[in-house]
């Protein structure tokens, strides 16, 4: 089931981390959001990017959902490696905030327990 302003989404790529949000006003459009310019770059090359320098997401674009769900298919697509953060070996800072984010993870998950 499919509900307007419910489905958000963060992704860590190799290229850095993007956050997805539906447009407010365009269902068909995607409103991908990033921390660097890097990944909206590498993921949709030529697509307009608006840069905010006050905003929680400096850089930003409006794409297709169609596209979208195209580009991260192509992610899925072509996954090869056996470990994503080692993968990640491009940007040291990049790395060392996606150790942050495993840590930050993991004492969740130990704080959670089982719960099923």
């Amino acid at each position: 089931m499919y509900l307007i302003g419910e489905n958000k989404m963060w992704v860590f790529t190799r290229f850095g981390f993007i956050s997805i949000v539906q447009h407010n006003a365009d269902p068909s459009t995607l409103l991908v959001r990033s921390r660097t310019i890097e990944p909206l770059d590498r993921l949709w090359p030529g697509s307009e990017v608006i840069v905010m320098d006050r905003a929680d997401y400096r850089y930003r674009i409006f794409v297709p959902r169609k596209r979208v769900s195209e580009v991260m298919m192509g992610l899925l697509d072509g996954l090869d490696y056996p470990n994503f953060k080692s993968a990640c070996t491009d940007d040291d800072d990049y790395q060392t905030a996606l150790a942050s984010v495993w840590r930050t993870m993991y004492g969740y998950q130990e704080r959670a327990g089982d719960c099923r």
